[in-house]
């Protein structure tokens, strides 16, 4: 298993332990490792991010993976030196919530297209396209 050079704990940084504490725990529950999927929703990154984190785990020997194979990832730390999972909820996550200029309207930014919801006319419209009450089954 791996340990710091110098033998005082765990070689790794604490964004890196997560991920390692939540292959370990996804694991012990489902009987199988994540698919990356799944560690992009828990930590609600982006692909690419789920991606160069496995790549760089498994360059500094923290995980083994079987090229090709899905759900392969295999976590090569000692059991003991790895943190607490913290719950999905507890992780960064950068969202803005702001008034919309018009009284009925909120919005909700997620680094997407801005959703809308006009509360005064049942109406939600996504950057510029709108669905009217109608369409949503919605009775006024």
């Amino acid at each position: 298993m791996k340990r710091a050079a110098d033998g005082s704990g765990p070689g790794f940084t604490p964004k890196q332990s997560q991920y390692l504490a939540f292959i370990h725990a996804y694991t012990l529950v489902n009987g199988c490792p994540p698919a990356q999927a799944d560690m992009q929703r828990f930590f609600q990154v982006t692909p690419p991010t789920v991606h160069q984190m496995l790549l760089t785990l498994e360059k500094a020997g923290l995980i083994s993976r079987c090229p090709g194979a899905a759900r392969s990832i295999a976590v090569q730390v000692d059991r003991a030196d790895l943190p607490t999972l913290n719950p999905g909820y507890a992780q960064t996550v950068k969202t803005s919530v702001r008034p919309h200029p018009s009284s009925h309207f909120i919005s909700v930014s997620l680094g997407m297209n801005t959703p809308a919801f006009d509360t005064a006319s049942a109406k939600f419209s996504i950057s510029g396209a709108s669905l009217c009450s109608g369409m949503l089954g919605m009775r006024s």
